[in-house]
């Protein structure tokens, strides 16, 4: 009997550590990893960073409900306190009512204040013209309320066959003419 009685402990002791291994293994089979984001983008000093993003778009309508402009960059952070967006590779496409004529705009890093709307491109800034000009310059900036682009760097302007070079431009939405500044060279025929 004191066999016996010993037999059914070691069964009850081997049973009980089986279902404690049991519930153990599923209590951390179901624990899932914590969850990391990470973003390559540098929180500036004093600039509290409200959201991060890839791919971002943004437009604009006015009161007709005509879409004005249309911005994407590959990645934006927006600091709410300053109403900027801080944007990276980056395409602004700009068009004009009752026409199918658009102006692009593009360049690596830009910013985009969110209470006037007004766009600055810096580095590498490219315009494309609806006739396939295009103009490079260091930077470029859009005066939403005026509807100009304008820069007062260096300049270059491409029509293929003939190229001029000036510093300081204007181009204005509202009349589709461009205007430059200063410093005017042509080349080619």
């Amino acid at each position: 009997m004191m066999i016996r009685v010993e037999k059914i402990r070691v069964v009850l002791l081997c049973v009980s550590v089986c279902i404690i291994i049991v519930v153990l293994g599923v209590a951390l089979r179901d624990k899932k990893p914590p969850i990391v984001i990470q973003t390559d983008t540098v929180q500036e000093k004093g600039a509290e960073v409200n959201i991060a993003l890839k791919n971002f778009s943004y437009s604009s309508v006015n009161s007709t409900n005509f879409k004005e402009w249309a911005l994407r960059a590959e990645s934006a952070t927006h600091y709410d306190e300053e109403q900027r967006v801080v944007l990276e590779d980056m395409v602004v496409h700009f068009y004009q009512e009752g026409t199918d004529k658009n102006y692009t705009l593009k360049g690596h890093a830009g910013q985009l204040d969110t209470k006037t709307k007004n766009i600055t491109i810096e580095g590498g800034a490219e315009g494309i013209l609806p006739d396939n000009t295009t103009i490079r310059t260091d930077s470029i900036f859009y005066d939403h309320a005026k509807r100009t682009i304008s820069t007062d760097d260096a300049i270059v302007i491409d029509r293929g066959s003939f190229v001029m070079e000036g510093v300081g431009m204007i181009v204005d939405l509202n009349t589709e003419k461009l205007k430059i500044l200063g410093k005017v060279k042509a080349l080619g025929n």
